[in-house]
């Protein structure tokens, strides 16, 4: 699935540099495109895993960012011959994550209903593995259905 220039950091990043009023000198060319990236990187949510109860045994706590979550999960849950998964969306509420949401793209003549079932209980492991809990609901749509390449 090809990613638009909308959704892409770098690719927004470089038109903001290019319509960027200020100079950019080579010495600083680096950083101001650093600068344009990070500004253009979606905000991310820390989401507390469970140690021991609210704290780890030496009464510290242990987080993970949104941005750690949705590259396991893109990595965990890459396209098949029946679907793509094209948005993650976290619910976290007192640092803890209370839903997921995934989007899916199917592909026609596929079983639709069993591959959002395969990546629920696939997503569910990754992160019952990684914050030490699986309680929340896991929310599984089709955006679209594209004809079989």
């Amino acid at each position: 699935m090809a990613m638009n220039d909308a959704d892409d950091p770098l690719a927004r990043a470089t038109a903001a540099m290019k319509r960027s009023e200020e100079p950019v000198w080579a010495g600083d060319q680096r950083a101001h495109v650093l600068r344009r990236v990070r500004s253009a990187v979606t905000p991310a949510e820390l989401v507390t895993t469970d140690g021991a109860g609210d704290h780890d045994a030496d009464g510290s706590t242990t987080s993970v960012s949104t941005r750690v979550l949705r590259r396991l999960l893109r990595e965990g849950l890459p396209a098949d011959d029946s679907s793509a998964l094209d948005r993650l969306t976290f619910t976290v509420d007192g640092g803890r994550l209370t839903a997921l949401g995934l989007r899916l793209v199917g592909v026609y003549g596929h079983d639709l209903r069993r591959a959002a079932e395969t990546r629920r209980e696939r997503a569910r492991a990754i992160l019952a593995d990684l914050l030490g809990y699986d309680d929340f609901p896991i929310d599984v749509s089709v955006a679209d259905v594209l004809g079989e390449s």
